[in-house]
């Protein structure tokens, strides 16, 4: 006998709901005039501090207002971070730089700070 599996949507799970709300928050409260998706980049990652050092090397800067959360799976970090790239936040031009199996973080910092920050 099989038992069909049912997940829940992504974007109706508590920990996709609280920590939507939570980056909201957090880009509302690190913005100055203006709140423009734009400045701001989201990605996930299966190490926070490691993948913070890659930006900052490689944009040759301080990753300004950065903060990470805890999505507790791949499938949900993916799906958060999906959502915040189509409302304007910015991203690698794929999605090829997560571990399928272990990216369960998802990071949000200001890539693009104004001359306030």
């Amino acid at each position: 006998m099989n038992k069909e599996i049912k997940l829940t949507a992504p974007s109706k799970t508590k920990t996709y709901i609280k920590v939507r709300k939570e980056i909201k928050e957090w880009i509302e409260q690190n913005s100055f005039l203006v709140i423009a998706n734009s400045r701001w980049y989201v990605g996930i990652t299966n190490d926070a501090n490691r993948r913070k050092k890659e930006h900052e090397i490689k944009n040759n800067k301080k990753c300004k207002y950065w903060k990470m959360w805890n999505m507790k799976s791949v499938r949900l970090s993916l799906a958060l971070e999906t959502s915040f790239h189509n409302q304007g936040l910015l991203d690698k031009d794929t999605k090829g730089g997560y571990d399928k199996k272990t990216s369960k973080y998802i990071y949000v910092y200001k890539k693009f700070p104004t001359i306030i920050d």
